[in-house]
């Protein structure tokens, strides 16, 4: 019993440390995907970048293994037609977030390998230039948010178009996209 109690005291103390070390990496928060009917071959992915880091991360690539191909995309509007645009890299500066929300920036999740329904999970692999990655798990809900991707149909004002900048090689930066 004394080595049980050991035991759970220094697990306790190692929590508290490790939760008041600074944090070195890049996180992953808020990750959701939107439900999708069971015909649709499409779904949808968002989530936060958060780098704690004072280096710059670059976000190659994400895969998972419950869909043939990951793609990250950012909505254009352009003349009331809106467009979803390949994004092939994503910089996020020391201490920087990108958000991948409705609208803006967001995982295009290609032909399941099952239909997942709300409630399952998705396990993704977010791929960094420098060789290293990160694993997390988005749970799948119910569709909320301002629009259908999954489908890749909006009408929206032209004024609402989109004014960042476009990168020559689809490098995404999080001065480009942040809240």
């Amino acid at each position: 019993m004394k080595i049980i109690i050991l035991w759970l005291f220094s697990c306790a103390s190692l929590s508290v440390f490790a939760a008041g070390a600074p944090h070195d990496q890049l996180e992953v928060h808020d990750p959701w995907v939107r439900e999708a009917p069971p015909s649709v071959k499409i779904l949808v992915a968002y989530l936060t970048l958060h780098n704690h880091s004072d280096k710059t991360h670059m976000v190659s690539s994400i895969t998972s293994p419950q869909f043939e191909r990951v793609e990250i995309h950012r909505t254009e509007i352009k003349d009331g037609m809106t467009r979803m645009l390949p994004v092939s890299k994503i910089m996020v500066s020391p201490d920087g977030k990108v958000l991948f929300e409705p609208g803006g920036l967001h995982l295009m999740l290609i032909n399941p390998v099952k239909n997942p329904r709300s409630g399952d999970t998705i396990q993704f692999i977010l791929h960094l230039l420098d060789g290293s990655s990160l694993n997390f798990i988005a749970p799948v809900k119910k569709g909320h948010g301002l629009e259908d991707h999954s489908q890749h149909k909006m009408n929206h004002d032209s004024h609402n178009e989109d004014k960042r900048p476009k990168h020559e090689d689809n490098t995404l930066t999080n001065s480009d996209h942040h809240h």
